[in-house]
């Protein structure tokens, strides 16, 4: 009974509040080319998540 309520009415605006105040973050990615080929670049597999995503190498950049 309460689902419908939520997706009709609570759902939007937890949406909009989470649009407003979700917390500022800013990354950054690199490629880095291979020693001896041009088309070889530095990818990463992170720990958490999936295991068979391959990422370009990055992080978090605080101004």
């Amino acid at each position: 009974m309460i689902e419908p309520l939520f997706r009709k009415c609570l759902f939007p605006l937890a949406r909009a509040y989470w649009r407003t105040f979700r917390p500022r973050t800013f990354g950054v990615k690199g490629v880095v080319p291979g020693p001896n080929d041009d088309r070889q670049v530095l990818l990463i597999r992170n720990t958490y998540g999936d295991l068979a995503l391959w990422n370009l190498a990055g992080g978090g950049y605080r101004p």
